[in-house]
């Protein structure tokens, strides 16, 4: 009776093993059915966008020009890792206005120089133009929404424009573009929140000046831009939260002023800005956290308004970085 189970669990497992290689088997057809090609891509379906996805460019071009259809179907995506062959072999690329979306590291190490970007892009994945060291300037279409992590992490642009329908700058977005020099706003930007890291170490950067929607500045944002002279606010500004160490090792930076709107500035945002002797109050006093002045100069000057003096000395503590032997806490 024993030997007769044993046989029929062992009978039951190798059927089961067979019908799950069958099944591989046919997966694997099918997803082999699913990918086309011809003599300059490889592509697939993309059930999302209604469309064809190029997964790999094949082709010998410097200057790419990505057809608008394939097939009689719209071209609606770039694969990820799609140039990743031929990297160092194109300069260009213009992609048609049916392109939707580029996906996680569409075109990461690229030594291009020029890309022209889709008008109808809504969407573009981690990385996409991560260490496109050549790349010097790109315009973003109005029709993106948000800008996601490391998208043009240690690339070489020189200068950018954050499209006004951009509500988040995401984690390192442009963190170590050592050469971006200027970051503008468009007219009527939407723009909430700067992620941790988002500016990390842009050394050349020297002004920045944000829209009146900003509410978050992450940790980190600018740390170590050690040329950003200037910061400016709108005087609607609603930033409520500076985040932890923003503005580290900012060296360069004199003067700020602080929102009216602002709730909070967190742990060391503006420690090691070495040059800071001008800090302008234009509100109630935020919540100061440790070693947010620590390192400033010696000499700074807290200006605040009258209203608000007696919080001001209960909120810039020793703690906090503020030397009273030193430091004056003045009124406007």
């Amino acid at each position: 009776m024993r030997g007769r189970i044993k046989k029929y669990i062992q009978y039951t497992a190798a059927l089961l093993l067979s019908l799950l290689a069958l099944t591989g088997l046919f997966c694997v057809r099918a997803d082999a059915e699913e990918i086309r090609q011809n003599e300059t891509y490889i592509y697939r379906e993309d059930a999302e966008y209604r469309g064809w996805e190029i997964l790999e460019y094949k082709g010998t071009d410097e200057s790419v020009t990505v057809p608008g259809e394939i097939d009689g179907r719209p071209v609606v995506a770039i694969g990820s890792t799609a140039f990743l062959r031929k990297r160092a072999l194109v300069k260009k690329v213009i992609l048609p206005d049916s392109v939707r979306v580029l996906k996680e590291d569409a075109f990461a190490g690229s030594e291009m120089s020029d890309i022209v970007l889709s008008k109808n892009l809504e969407k573009m994945e981690r990385g996409a133009f991560q260490g496109c060291e050549n790349l010097r300037e790109i315009t973003l279409p109005d029709s993106l929404k948000e800008l996601p992590p490391s998208l043009f992490d240690g690339s070489g642009l020189q200068r950018i424009v954050i499209p006004k329908n951009i509500t988040r700058i995401g984690n390192s977005a442009f963190s170590l573009c050592y050469e971006l020099e200027q970051v503008t706003f468009a007219a009527g930007s939407k723009l909430k929140t700067v992620g941790d890291s988002a500016f990390w170490r842009c050394y050349s950067l020297k002004e920045i000046k944000f829209p009146d929607r900003l509410q978050v500045i992450e940790d980190l944002a600018f740390e170590y831009c050690r040329k950003l002279e200037k910061v400016t606010f709108d005087k609607n500004s609603k930033l409520k939260v500076i985040g932890t160490f923003a503005f580290l090792q900012c060296r360069s930076l004199k003067k700020i002023t602080i929102p009216k709107n602002l709730k909070k500035i967190d742990v060391g945002a503006f420690q090691g800005c070495k040059k800071l002797k001008k800090v302008i109050f234009s509100g109630p006093a935020p919540k100061i956290e440790s070693s947010v002045f620590k390192n400033i100069d010696k000499k700074a000057v807290f200006l605040v308004s009258v209203k608000y003096k007696e919080k001001y000395k209960k909120a810039l503590t020793q703690k906090a970085g503020y030397q009273k032997k030193t430091m004056r806490i003045r009124t406007v």
